[in-house]
């Protein structure tokens, strides 16, 4: 990589830390312990006999533990802003680990969603469909899926992603960072939005029907 290119990197790097030190030091820390206090709670409710037999509820309890390592992974993000450490930089292996990590939880929980959304209305559109969503091999076959799939598409985080100098932890390729952006936004909001929108159209009118 040339020198220009570089410093270009480094400069957009320095601008993003300027507006994250206020925005990220004060309200990601408040949001991650609302998290760390709630997840839990919301798991040992969904596991309660009224509904650990249904299929929502075994999502709903997946959803809060992936929540749970979503929210403890942003510690990682608000530390350098707050309190100036940055686990990020402690080697190679953490910027890429970290990284690769926050982007599959954060999408994880997303598909998650979607696969609630999906359950209800298989459940209200098909008729007898709860008895076969609620069998254990259905749930652990998806979650299985979600878990390799967002596994495989964030593998060139591993790649791609590496500490600058010792002080960045980013992309080298300024290509990449505008590539992952993308698939990052349609992996993890556009697509689960839209078919989550669309399940609720279906369920509104076979309920309406």
């Amino acid at each position: 990589m040339n020198n220009s290119n570089q410093t270009q990197i480094i400069y957009e790097y320095n601008v993003k830390f300027e507006i994250g030190r206020v925005l990220l030091g004060y309200f990601i820390p408040v949001i991650t312990l609302f998290g760390v206090i709630l997840n839990p709670i919301n798991f040992y409710v969904y596991s309660k006999k009224t509904f650990e037999k249904t299929s929502a509820s075994y999502y709903l309890k997946l959803l809060s533990i992936v929540d749970t390592i979503t929210v403890v992974q942003s510690f990682n993000f608000f530390l350098p802003y707050s309190v100036f450490i940055d686990l990020k930089l402690l080697s190679t292996f953490s910027c890429k680990f970290l990284f690769y990590t926050i982007y599959n939880s954060c999408a994880l929980s997303a598909w998650i969603e979607t696969s609630i959304s999906l359950d209800r209305c298989l459940s209200i559109s098909l008729l007898g469909s709860n008895r076969i969503l609620d069998k254990h091999v259905i749930k652990y076959s998806v979650t299985a899926v979600l878990i390799v799939y967002n596994l495989a598409y964030y593998a060139p985080l591993l790649y791609y992603f590496d500490t600058i100098d010792g002080q960045y932890c980013t992309s080298t390729d300024s290509t990449y960072l505008t590539v992952i952006s993308w698939m990052d936004l349609l992996n993890s909001s556009i697509v689960p939005f839209l078919t989550m929108l669309c399940c609720s159209i279906i369920s509104v009118r076979f309920l309406v029907s």
